[in-house]
């Protein structure tokens, strides 16, 4: 899985072939394709090895955080990451004008409910100890993740790939603006 994660963030989903992963790997195509069925079943486990590591490595920089404010800024931080590390991958995915299969939905609604939960318990913690004033947390999360996606598609509306300056951009932007929502909720 490794040599195909590597492969596919470095080259892109389409400009790589099972072929060269199975060269990377020292084994034949049709071996590879003993265990991936074809170039789709293959890219949906690297991308469920990206969900995966991704919601380990959000987990682990939540619980580091002070506060909900935090908190917040960590769940832009790590999304940004994430973008960063594995966009030739997750570039493909991005853009509404994606081709959309049942296996990515299926994958974008539970990282977004993954996100949802975990943000929902940190704003739980923050609203027992009062440092937030109290409001329904789950229309305050969704608004949140909505707010961060739609601006992430606003940010690039001629679907190119973006260069790193204004992936940074949009990253600095986006925690001012869950900087704000925070002052917002602030006790």
């Amino acid at each position: 899985m490794v040599a195909a994660v590597k492969r596919l963030s470095h080259f892109g989903v389409h400009k790589t072939t099972l072929a060269e992963i199975a060269d990377d790997l020292g084994i034949t195509k049709q071996a590879l394709l003993y265990y991936f069925a074809d170039k789709q079943t293959l890219i949906k486990a690297v991308l469920d090895y990206i969900a995966k590591e991704y919601l380990q490595s959000l987990s682990k920089h939540l619980s580091l955080a002070k506060d909900f404010e935090e908190v917040l800024v960590q769940l832009v931080e790590t999304r940004y990451a994430y973008l960063r590390k594995y966009y030739m991958v997750l570039c493909e995915f991005i853009h509404n004008d994606a081709p959309k299969t049942s296996d990515l939905i299926s994958l974008k609604a539970y990282l977004h409910q993954q996100e949802q939960q975990a943000l929902i318990s940190f704003f739980n913690d923050a609203l027992s100890v009062k440092e937030v004033r109290p409001t329904d947390a789950k229309s305050l999360v969704n608004l949140v993740q909505e707010t961060l996606d739609a601006f992430a598609q606003s940010a690039n509306p001629g679907h190119k790939i973006p260069e790193e300056k204004q992936i940074k951009e949009m990253m600095q932007k986006q925690k001012e603006i869950v900087r704000l929502i925070y002052r917002g909720i602030a006790a």
